[in-house]
């Protein structure tokens, strides 16, 4: 008892306050200088970098003029940079995560916030495609078959895209 009338009761002289999260972003993935070093690289860091090249070719091919491309699901135009790569059934669905007609640019208000506007990207994918592709991709939304890409098929879709991209 003594010892407890004689110390102070520890006090903190600043309130505790909860500091708001770091962000922590991704570096985009690059490619190896030296191309036998993507036989090192995982499956997951090769299907990162065959995105990225993907990606950058989806957006540029959808540009309307000059550097800037049109959203397929409004009418907004921004730097081909500044879009996305939507996808109308999305990128849990393995098969078509690399398809073209299943890939456009889209601005990052539909494709993150307003997670993909589905039913006008598909009414647009009946139209640029008409309904066989559609109702493909409605099937695949359903029921999606289950797809491991294989190294091969990844660095194979890497030098692709790779190509593609740096056509002008």
């Amino acid at each position: 008892m003594s010892f407890l009338k004689r110390h102070k009761p520890l006090r903190r002289y600043t309130p505790l306050r909860r500091k708001t999260p770091l962000r922590r972003t991704r570096k985009s993935p690059t490619m190896p200088s030296n191309p036998e070093d993507l036989k090192r690289l995982s499956l997951i860091e090769l299907e990162d970098i065959a995105w990225t090249y993907f990606s950058i070719y989806i957006r540029k091919r959808d540009r309307i003029s000059g550097d800037y491309a049109k959203c397929i699901t409004c009418p907004m135009i921004l730097h081909w940079r500044q879009m996305d790569a939507g996808h109308c059934v999305t990128r849990q669905c393995r098969p078509l995560k690399f398809h073209e007609l299943n890939n456009h640019a889209q601005c990052p208000t539909d494709n993150r916030t307003k997670y993909g506007m589905f039913k006008e990207y598909i009414a647009k994918i009946r139209e640029l495609y008409g309904d066989d592709i559609a109702d493909q991709f409605l099937r695949y939304k359903k029921a999606c078959p289950v797809k491991i890409f294989t190294r091969g098929e990844l660095i194979e879709l890497i030098y692709k895209y790779k190509s593609l991209r740096e056509e002008p």
